[in-house]
């Protein structure tokens, strides 16, 4: 979904065939995952953040545009936000992956907002995931990353703990998450340097 044209074409059809969209689950889920490395001094690098921003922040906002519509006024309606522990303290290999996920953080937090003062009746979670096992970056064999299985059971277990939770964070992403907080930032940004 980065771009325009395709979210137009999907809003058309949703708008057409609304009947038998309007059985479907009421929850949208978006991963949106571009992450490849970039270099600010390489002008190859410029093309490469264009397609994470497109990708990552623009994907995931045209289609909460497209599918918001059929979700308000459903009960227990949830919009479901994949972002990264990436969003709260950035990795310098891949700046603007690490940007597109901050900004979807505070996407999330302020469209969570908006559906509440507007009534909408629309849940928003963000769900905080540290690496996983995955071909993304290639980290489907690093003992650092955290085995896809484990992450979806986790994930899956903390919605049922916390139906009303407005975060998800796994557990090997908390204590990035909660850098700030901690007064460790500093340090967990050099540990994601390798210095």
């Amino acid at each position: 979904m980065s771009n325009p044209e395709g979210t137009k074409a999907i809003s058309d059809v949703l708008t057409q065939h609304r009947d038998w969209v309007m059985a479907l689950p009421d929850v949208m889920l978006t991963m949106t995952v571009h992450e490849v490395l970039e270099s600010v001094l390489d002008p190859a690098g410029l093309q490469v953040a264009e397609d994470h921003v497109a990708t990552n922040l623009l994907g995931t906002i045209r289609m909460t545009y497209a599918f918001l519509p059929l979700l308000v006024g459903k009960d227990d309606a949830v919009v479901m936000n994949v972002t990264s522990a990436l969003a709260f303290v950035p990795f310098p290999s891949t700046p603007t992956y690490s940007a597109t996920k901050a900004a979807l953080h505070s996407f999330s937090e302020s469209l969570r907002i908006q559906l509440a003062g507007a009534d909408a009746g629309v849940q928003v979670i963000e769900v905080v995931p540290a690496g996983v096992r995955t071909t993304l970056m290639g980290q489907q064999d690093s003992e650092q990353s955290m085995p896809l299985d484990d992450f979806l059971t986790e994930v899956l277990d903390l919605l049922r703990e916390k139906p009303d939770a407005k975060e998800l964070v796994v557990e090997p992403a908390r204590f990035i998450r909660e850098a700030v907080a901690t007064g460790s930032y500093d340090d967990v940004l050099a540990m994601m340097t390798g210095s």
